[in-house]
């Protein structure tokens, strides 16, 4: 993401609402590669934000796997 100034909880502020957008709209690579990109701000450290949104993402993609394994909608 780039540079936009603005202090550290700004910036992360921006972030998560653009995680949540990814996420609202199916856009999961997306926001998973803005979560790795935040932990790396982070000095790799996984906070419980990204935990769970992690998670969301992981049974997202189970869920996503399942309906086009069984064919069901």
């Amino acid at each position: 993401m780039p540079s936009i100034g603005g202090s550290h909880a700004q910036r992360d502020v921006f972030v998560r609402i653009t995680v949540e957008a990814a996420l609202r709209g199916g856009y999961l690579d997306a926001a998973e590669s803005l979560l790795a990109e935040r932990q790396m701000q982070r000095a790799g450290s996984r906070d419980g934000y990204t935990e769970r949104r992690l998670a969301l993402i992981a049974a997202a993609r189970v869920s996503a796997e399942e309906t086009r394994r069984t064919g069901r909608r």
